[in-house]
């Protein structure tokens, strides 16, 4: 993977170009949306949150500028309430705040109050997106999830109808990783359920792996996939895997790692395959940060040639 991105680099300056005009041409003008991470649990954080990333998206902003500045404000927002209510703080390895909390949907109440603080309406303005990472708290010998604050195992049926409680109860357009990465079946019953009313990225299930990805959209399982160089090996075969998305009706979602450098690869590659998502974790911690950052550049660069994909966003509450 170094390699393919020295090469892909050297190319860009050998031609005098920005990285992301060489890997996506002319027409790469679209700005991302960025999936800002606020309160982090399970694998990612040591706290007792079992969800891996609740995460928010600007959706009403009308530049990139200006929807990470809302971002930004509502997880300074957030940080207020939790030391407001007397919770100790500390982040995870993506910069998400991850506090002990009651339960999950405390989780969820503070992030739909920080939110309201900074004056947007929850869902119109800035919606939720939900990472479950739910592989690592699935318990293959009796094919149920377990709730660690809560001491409660779930069956897979119990599981489902709390995941559709939460999606219901809260403004929450995109999840990832609600199942098991090789329950391929109640993946795809969820996805029937699902798929025409948010967005439901496969992140586990796929791998950025173009065979599970075909097995995928063939039995129409997701509407989105988490691209992650590092699984795939090469930048080509990240840019065939995002075409391949892109021609069947899938949202590619551009990822970062939770352990991350201040590389900035990635944002260049979201705008050069124009695809609307961009998670590089919380406006904290420098390696996130840059990621962002990088965006903010570019836009200045294209100028009135760009345009943010918050505007066009498929997926509203």
């Amino acid at each position: 993977l170094a390699v393919s991105m020295a090469v892909a680099r050297a190319g860009a300056m050998t031609t005098n170009q920005p990285l992301y005009r060489y890997l996506g041409g002319v027409n790469a003008t679209m700005l991302p949306i960025p999936m800002l991470n606020m309160i982090s649990g399970g694998v990612n954080a040591n706290n007792n949150v079992d969800i891996q990333d609740i995460m928010i998206l600007p959706l009403a902003a009308n530049t990139y500028s200006d929807a990470y500045r809302v971002g930004v404000e509502i997880y300074f927002y957030l940080q207020e309430l939790l030391q407001k209510e007397g919770y100790w703080l500390q982040v995870s390895l993506d910069g998400g705040l991850a506090p002990n909390l009651e339960s999950n949907e405390k989780a969820l109440d503070l992030v739909v109050e920080a939110i309201k603080k900074s004056n947007h309406k929850p869902g119109e303005d800035v919606a939720i997106a939900l990472d479950f990472a739910a592989s690592h708290f699935y318990l293959p010998e009796n094919d149920s999830y377990k709730l660690k604050k809560e001491n409660q195992v779930l069956n897979k049926e119990d599981w489902l109808k709390y995941c559709i409680e939460l999606i219901k109860k809260y403004p929450v357009i995109a999840i990832e990783d609600p199942l098991s990465q090789d329950d391929w079946q109640t993946w795809k019953a969820l996805s029937d359920a699902l798929a025409d009313n948010i967005l439901l990225i496969g992140d586990d299930i796929f791998v950025t792996n173009t065979e599970r990805f075909i097995q995928g959209i063939t039995n129409n399982i997701a509407n989105g996939i988490s691209i992650k160089l590092n699984q795939i090996g090469t930048v080509t075969e990240a840019l065939n895997t995002i075409q391949l998305a892109t021609n069947y009706g899938y949202y590619p979602v551009i990822s970062h790692r939770s352990g991350e450098t201040e590389d900035t690869f990635i944002a260049e590659l979201c705008i050069a395959t124009n695809s609307g998502i961009l998670r590089s974790g919380a406006p904290c911690r420098m390696e996130r940060v840059a990621k962002y950052n990088q965006i903010l550049r570019i836009e200045e660069n294209l100028g009135g040639a760009s345009n943010y994909h918050g505007q066009f966003f498929k997926y509203r509450r």
